[in-house]
């Protein structure tokens, strides 16, 4: 862990509490009755989500190749029905709130961000959702972005307020989904520095219009590398 006098070095991990996220892929191919091959790959992010600085993080491409081995004879493959027997359209809609720090060193300021969103999806199947994604935010980010004397205090209040749009996408996996989304902000350009975000999570549908959620917000900075703004919490209904 990050520490000024003790730990300087370590500037990827600043604060105890952490988020981590795998994105993976995993290919399995029988070749004999009980044995299989299997090809996996991904990338593995750990960071605190920008709740305490610095905060760079720690990102892991990996991939490995194997083999499983059943002591008994495996049945034939049944392939799931994801065929869907409801209605395809839905619309969501979300508050968010999150905190963060952003800075280096001697200058790093805090604040808190808000966000509503709303998401018109068409369901392809049980599992996915595709659609469009509209964004709010009240945040001082972009205006404070490579302006290390700058304090949230001297942000014009009107520069707070964002609006985005972008592809929407959600994994359903029973009451728990995925979603992600890419964005890019469309409103007001003059104070935008960094304009493509991706955002993405865990939600759980604990009733049939209610969800809640822990999600994650990150623009594509200058040097085109992913940076963490913060982590939210929500709140939304789904029709």
């Amino acid at each position: 862990q990050y520490h000024r006098q003790k730990n300087f070095d370590n500037r990827a991990i600043s604060s105890a509490v952490n988020f981590a996220f795998d994105l993976g892929t995993s290919i399995h191919y029988r070749i004999a009755p009980q044995l299989q091959v299997e090809l996996n790959g991904g990338l593995y992010h750990v960071s605190n989500g920008s709740l305490k600085m610095p905060n760079g993080g720690l990102n892991v491409l990996y991939a490995s190749l194997g083999s499983c081995f059943f002591f008994e004879k495996q049945g034939d493959y049944i392939r799931p029905n994801y065929t869907l027997n409801e209605k395809r359209w839905h619309i969501s809609s979300h508050v968010s709130f999150g905190y963060r720090e952003l800075g280096y060193f001697d200058y790093v300021t805090q604040f808190w961000v808000a966000n509503m969103s709303i998401n018109p999806t068409f369901s392809v199947n049980k599992l996915y959702e595709i659609g469009v994604g509209v964004d709010g935010f009240y945040d001082a980010t972009q205006s404070l972005l490579y302006e290390t004397k700058l304090r949230v205090r001297d942000v014009k209040e009107r520069e707070k307020y964002h609006l985005a749009l972008g592809l929407y996408q959600r994994f359903n996996l029973g009451k728990l989904f995925v979603p992600f989304g890419i964005y890019r902000y469309i409103a007001p350009i003059s104070v935008i520095k960094e304009k493509t975000y991706i955002r993405f999570g865990l939600g759980y549908q604990f009733h049939k219009i209610l969800y809640t959620g822990l999600f994650f917000k990150g623009t594509i900075n200058k040097k085109q590398q992913l940076q963490s703004d913060f982590m939210e919490c929500s709140i939304g209904i789904r029709f």
